[in-house]
Protein backbone atom coordinates (compact mmCIF):
# COMPACT_ATOMS: atom_id res chain seq x y z
CA UNK A 1 0.00 0.00 0.00
CA UNK A 2 1.13 3.17 -0.50
CA UNK A 3 -0.05 6.43 0.85
CA UNK A 4 0.61 9.26 -1.54
CA UNK A 5 -0.85 11.87 1.00
CA UNK A 6 0.54 11.54 3.86
CA UNK A 7 0.88 14.96 5.47
CA UNK A 8 -2.84 14.55 5.29
CA UNK A 9 -4.75 14.83 8.22
CA UNK A 10 -8.20 15.58 9.31
CA UNK A 11 -7.94 19.25 8.60
CA UNK A 12 -6.37 19.29 5.40
CA UNK A 13 -8.15 19.17 2.41
CA UNK A 14 -9.70 16.02 0.68
CA UNK A 15 -8.03 14.08 -1.31
CA UNK A 16 -6.04 10.53 -2.58
CA UNK A 17 -5.79 8.46 0.99
CA UNK A 18 -3.99 5.21 -0.25
CA UNK A 19 -3.01 3.13 -3.23
CA UNK A 20 -3.86 -0.56 -2.41
CA UNK A 21 -2.26 -3.17 -5.21
CA UNK A 22 -4.95 -5.54 -6.37
CA UNK A 23 -2.62 -6.81 -8.72
CA UNK A 24 0.46 -6.53 -11.10
CA UNK A 25 -2.18 -4.44 -13.21
CA UNK A 26 -4.64 -2.38 -11.04
CA UNK A 27 -4.87 -0.69 -7.80
CA UNK A 28 -7.54 0.06 -5.71
CA UNK A 29 -7.39 4.23 -4.68
CA UNK A 30 -8.72 5.14 -1.49
CA UNK A 31 -9.94 8.88 -1.36
CA UNK A 32 -12.30 11.53 -0.07
CA UNK A 33 -13.48 13.59 -2.50
CA UNK A 34 -16.32 15.69 -2.66
CA UNK A 35 -19.09 14.95 -5.52
CA UNK A 36 -22.80 16.96 -5.86
CA UNK A 37 -22.39 18.72 -2.57
CA UNK A 38 -21.46 15.30 -0.44
CA UNK A 39 -18.14 14.46 0.99
CA UNK A 40 -17.24 10.69 -0.02
CA UNK A 41 -15.34 8.27 0.66
CA UNK A 42 -14.13 6.24 -2.54
CA UNK A 43 -11.96 3.00 -2.53
CA UNK A 44 -12.01 2.54 -6.37
CA UNK A 45 -10.43 0.08 -9.03
CA UNK A 46 -8.23 1.85 -11.39
CA UNK A 47 -5.80 -0.03 -14.39
CA UNK A 48 -2.76 0.86 -15.13
CA UNK A 49 -2.44 2.13 -18.88
CA UNK A 50 1.38 2.32 -19.98
CA UNK A 51 2.72 3.73 -17.10
CA UNK A 52 -0.34 5.87 -16.22
CA UNK A 53 -3.34 5.06 -13.65
CA UNK A 54 -6.88 5.37 -15.01
CA UNK A 55 -9.99 4.87 -13.36
CA UNK A 56 -11.50 1.79 -13.70
CA UNK A 57 -15.38 0.82 -13.70
CA UNK A 58 -15.85 -0.68 -10.11
CA UNK A 59 -15.37 0.67 -6.94
CA UNK A 60 -17.35 1.89 -3.83
CA UNK A 61 -18.65 5.41 -2.56
CA UNK A 62 -19.85 5.92 0.38
CA UNK A 63 -20.87 9.44 2.17
CA UNK A 64 -17.86 9.78 4.73
CA UNK A 65 -20.70 9.90 8.00
CA UNK A 66 -20.53 5.56 7.12
CA UNK A 67 -16.65 5.18 7.35
CA UNK A 68 -17.08 4.39 11.16
CA UNK A 69 -19.79 1.86 9.69
CA UNK A 70 -17.45 0.41 7.28
CA UNK A 71 -14.16 0.95 9.84
CA UNK A 72 -16.22 -1.83 12.04
CA UNK A 73 -17.01 -4.36 9.23
CA UNK A 74 -13.25 -4.08 7.92
CA UNK A 75 -12.33 -4.47 11.45
CA UNK A 76 -14.68 -7.52 11.81
CA UNK A 77 -13.65 -9.07 8.35
CA UNK A 78 -9.96 -9.05 9.52
CA UNK A 79 -10.70 -10.58 12.69
CA UNK A 80 -12.10 -13.39 11.29
CA UNK A 81 -9.55 -13.72 8.20
CA UNK A 82 -7.01 -14.14 11.29
CA UNK A 83 -8.97 -16.50 13.14
CA UNK A 84 -9.48 -18.80 9.98
CA UNK A 85 -5.98 -18.99 9.48
CA UNK A 86 -6.71 -16.90 5.95
CA UNK A 87 -3.62 -14.15 6.76
CA UNK A 88 -1.02 -14.22 9.73
CA UNK A 89 -1.96 -12.26 12.77
CA UNK A 90 0.70 -9.59 11.91
CA UNK A 91 -0.19 -9.09 7.89
CA UNK A 92 -1.07 -5.43 6.86
CA UNK A 93 0.34 -3.82 10.35
CA UNK A 94 2.99 -1.14 10.07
Amino acid sequence: MTIPNSENDATSAPGQIADIEKNSREVVRCEITNWKGNDLFRAWNFYRDGGELKPGRGGVSLRVDRLPQLHAAVTKALEVARASGLIEADNGRG
